[in-house]
């Protein structure tokens, strides 16, 4: 069976999480460049393999970027509001805060 391209794989993963049409397009299309449309590519596919370590409860690993979190990096909002506004810089600091979770 063929593999799905990785960019598929995160616009499922961004639909799983509920995300808009519009934070969609911040996290997938925005940046300066093909290197850093992979590197957010990256990041979220590293985001979506760590809540699977995480969580185990599908409900979970899909809502975690819509719950809101009152960790200091997110401030009572939703990671995925958080990620969606930001620099790629937010996104990294995110995907090393859910990676250090699963490290829990």
């Amino acid at each position: 069976m063929k593999e799905k391209p990785k960019e598929q794989m995160v616009l499922d993963i961004l639909n799983a999480w509920k995300a808009t049409p519009v934070q969609i397009a911040s996290l997938v299309s925005k940046g300066s460049g093909n290197t850093e449309k992979r590197e957010r590519i990256a990041l979220i596919l590293q985001i979506e393999s760590a809540l699977h370590v995480v969580f185990n409860n599908p409900d979970n690993i899909n809502g975690f970027m819509n719950f809101r979190n009152k960790h200091a990096l997110f401030d009572g909002r939703r990671p995925l509001d958080v990620v969606a506004e930001r620099d790629i810089h937010t996104l990294k600091r995110i995907a090393e805060h859910v990676k250090g979770m699963a490290l829990l």
